[in-house]
């Protein structure tokens, strides 16, 4: 048998909505559970919002549903209020899991730093390739990638570990256009000069270097 389940809201002393939650307890019990989890051991955005309040904030009921659609009627609230304007300090969009959840730049910093420089297992390599392949690249991905690797320069191990691996030269220069033809910018790798004829005098990113057999 389903419990009735209360969604509730905060408000502070102006009646400003700031958290729409959920319990099965009473509202005294679950403003008592938010005050002590901003007390003694939480940080997220809604435990020291109500610690910069200096007072205990208003907890008003909106309406009660079975167990069954608590996450629903959580969600539909949460998004009527937003939409309202509310400055909500909800971590999510209710419900269940981390829908709508996004990481503060503090904690993708530390975990980018994590990460840095560790090597990947090729077990890893391989299932990134399997899934990457037959992918088709949008537009804006394409220019978000172009521009990333504006004014980018290889290191000389880099670039002695590309020629061995591919056979090809990557260029030092990066000439707008061609001295024969008069193509350009070019395409592909910054300098390297892609031509679809063979126009005679015109610098081909394979020219003085043997290719590796595959």
């Amino acid at each position: 048998m389903s419990r009735p389940v209360r969604i509730y809201k905060l408000l502070e002393r102006d009646g400003t909505v700031r958290y729409v939650g959920y319990t099965v307890n009473s509202l005294e019990q679950r403003l008592g559970a938010h005050l002590r989890r901003a007390k003694y051991e939480h940080e997220s955005h809604k435990s020291r919002w109500l610690r910069s309040l200096g007072y205990v904030p208003q907890i008003v009921e909106i309406e009660v549903v079975n167990e069954e659609r608590c996450d629903e009627a959580e969600r539909r609230w949460i998004a009527y209020y937003r939409a309202l304007g509310f400055d909500l300090v909800n971590k999510t969009d209710g419900g269940k899991g981390t829908l709508g959840w996004k990481q503060p730049p503090e904690l993708v910093e530390r975990r980018s730093a994590l990460l840095r420089g560790r090597p990947c297992a090729e077990e890893t390599k391989q299932a990134i390739s399997v899934a990457n392949t037959g992918k088709r690249r949008t537009d804006a991905a394409k220019a978000l990638m172009r521009v990333r690797k504006l004014g980018m320069t290889w290191s000389e191990e880099r670039r002695a570990a590309h020629v061995a691996k591919y056979g090809l030269p990557v260029p030092i220069a990066n000439p707008t256009s061609c001295s024969t033809c008069g193509k350009g910018p070019f395409k592909g790798q910054r300098g390297l000069h892609r031509h679809v004829d063979n126009s005679p005098g015109c610098v081909r990113p394979t020219e003085g270097y043997e290719k590796k057999p595959k």
